[in-house]
């Protein structure tokens, strides 16, 4: 399976470690980013995305006529997803 360019890693939302994965990777992307800012380069960002997984209580909410139902890009809330997709993406400028 091909994946974007911006892809970094996926991690279930009920390891005990979850949050503080998230607050490393983004703690670390802080750190780039003030040296970039000092010598020049590009600005990151971290993305989360909620992935529902199979048999997951919460997907009626997600199909039409669900409450958090949209058309095109999906966003899955945290709380809901049994994973959640990193990505590492520029900023523009």
């Amino acid at each position: 399976m091909n994946r974007t360019k911006t892809y970094f890693d996926t991690i279930e939302t009920q390891d005990p470690q979850f949050q503080s994965t998230i607050d490393l990777v983004r703690s670390t992307i802080r750190k780039i980013n003030k040296h970039n800012r000092t010598y020049g380069g590009p600005q990151f960002f971290l993305r989360v995305r909620g992935r529902l997984g199979k048999n997951n209580p919460y997907a009626d909410l997600y199909k039409p006529g669900g409450k958090h139902y949209q058309p095109c890009a999906q966003d899955i809330n945290i709380g809901h997803a049994k994973r959640a997709d990193l990505y590492i993406s520029t900023r523009s400028r």
